[in-house]
Formats: C-alpha cells, structure tokens, sequence
C-alpha cells in the first residue's frame, strides 16, 4: 500500500500568547520588594476603560477577585464602589510575594486605560504597578502595561499592546547589625538630622493635600514620579510619639542631593620642601 509522503521543512514556530481579542480577567498587580509596608497594600479605588484617557465610562460589571485580603470588610469589591473612605486590604497570594486585585467578566474585554488611588496613610502603598491580562489558552497572566508609583497618588495607566518600562533600579543598602534580638518597631525609629552626608536611618517628614506623611529615604530612593517634591518640601513635622521629624532634604540628602552643608573636600596635597641648609 502507498505510504504516506514525509513531511520537510522546519516546524511552523508557535504563537505566543497574546490578548488581541480582549480577555475575561484583569488586574493590577505588584510585589513584595516594591510595598511601602511589607505584607501591606491599601487600595482606594480601581477603574478599567475601553478609552486610552479614562475619561469615558469605567466598567464594572465584572465580579472582582484579588490575591486575598486582610477581613471580609476589606474585599476586593471595596476598591470598585466608587467610594473613596472605603478600600480594600490586600494581601499576598498564598505561597508567593505578589498582590494583586482586578476583575472577571462574561466575555472578553480590551481596556486601554486603568486608573488608581491607593493609601499611603499607614505606609500601604507601592512604588511599581503592572496591568495584567489573563490569557485562557496559555493559562498565564500577560503583561499590558506597567509603571513607577508615587506613594499614595492617584495615576491613570494607558495600556497599549505590551508592558511599559522596568522599575527604576536602586542601590542596595546594607542590613544595621544588631548585638542582641529586639522586637520589631511598627516604624523605622526616628533619628535626628545629621549634618553629615547620608540618608538618615529614620523618617522625614511630607504633606500632600493637607496629609501628613512620614516615610524613609529608602523608600523615596525607589520612587520615580514625585521625589522632587518631596525633596523641596521644607516643614518638619511632629509624629505620634511626640518627636519632631525633618523634611526629606534635611533626613535624605542623598537621595535628595541636598550635600551642600555636609563637610567640604579634602585638602589638596602639598609636596614637602626640603629644609634650609645652615
């Protein structure tokens, strides 16, 4: 009997996993290394448009679903009420460090705007987001879009066909040493301001739309949009312990590049002369 002709040719290449077509899930996600608090995200508020400048009607008929979340009175359906007192208390995804909230719809949709607002009033926000999609077929979550975060802002995300740029890199500080175990203070202990060219260990001190903010120049070293004003901010703040915090030109002057008043440069070597023969 004929036999059936061998086939030639290299094998056709497969196609990746794409969302052209619109997909039934999405989400803003991010990750452990990027929180203001560890194991802490707050989300205000969470909106999809079909529109490039979220300024068309935001949809939300979609069933919201998330990574976990603190209680059930702060669930994912806390950050699409439209309602900004209330938000939802995200937490991670069961054995991993990332923390996400999104939507599921019926049918497939394409947005290509996302906007969001999430809290940085106990230090429950994030500097680095991404838009995600789920894709049915390949059983992954596609990146659409990403970006740096100012710590508590509100920020609009056009998603166009693929992710944006990389979280702006930062260098590593070292761990303090510690001569004897202690109990973990809910925020970094305060120090005073040094004259010194460093970054203090502790808070400074910001305001934004009347709010009093403390956070570490760790943390500001990591944001992108929205450092400079917190370096030009100059009011010092008193926290709940009753101790005055200094602005982040002042804590910061690193990161802040406030190194003016810190000590001068070294002396410029002289060669020694030879003594006065007598």
């Amino acid at each position: 009997s004929p036999t059936a002709p061998t086939p030639t040719g290299p094998a056709p290449t497969p196609t990746p996993p794409t969302t052209s077509d619109g997909s039934r899930k999405w989400r803003l996600w991010s990750q452990e290394q990027y929180l203001e608090m560890t194991e802490k995200w707050g989300l205000k508020e969470l909106e999809f448009y079909r529109d490039s400048e979220c300024s068309g009607t935001k949809i939300t008929n979609g069933v919201p679903i998330d990574s976990g979340q603190a209680s059930e009175t702060t669930g994912p359906e806390k950050a699409f009420d439209g309602d900004e007192s209330t938000k939802w208390g995200g937490r991670f995804e069961d054995f991993t460090d990332e923390m996400w909230i999104g939507m599921e719809f019926e049918s497939p949709e394409k947005f290509l705007c996302a906007y969001f607002f999430d809290d940085n009033k106990k230090f429950k926000s994030t500097s680095f987001v991404k838009i995600q999609a789920y894709n049915d077929d390949s059983g992954t979550w596609i990146d659409m879009a990403s970006a740096d975060h100012e710590f508590g802002a509100k920020q609009t995300i056009e998603i166009k066909s693929g992710p944006g740029p990389a979280p702006t890199p930062t260098s590593p500080t070292a761990p303090t040493p510690r001569s004897s175990p202690v109990e973990t203070p809910t925020r970094p202990p305060v120090e005073a301001p040094t004259s010194e060219c460093v970054d203090g260990e502790g808070e400074y001190f910001y305001k934004r739309d009347g709010e009093e903010i403390f956070s570490t120049c760790k943390k500001l070293a990591k944001m992108n949009n929205g450092k400079g004003k917190h370096c030009k901010f100059t009011e010092s703040g008193v926290d709940g312990n009753g101790e005055t915090i200094g602005p982040a030109k002042e804590v910061c002057k690193v990161t802040c590049e406030t190194c003016g008043g810190g000590p001068g440069p070294a002396p410029t070597p002289t060669r020694p002369t030879a003594p006065t023969p007598r």
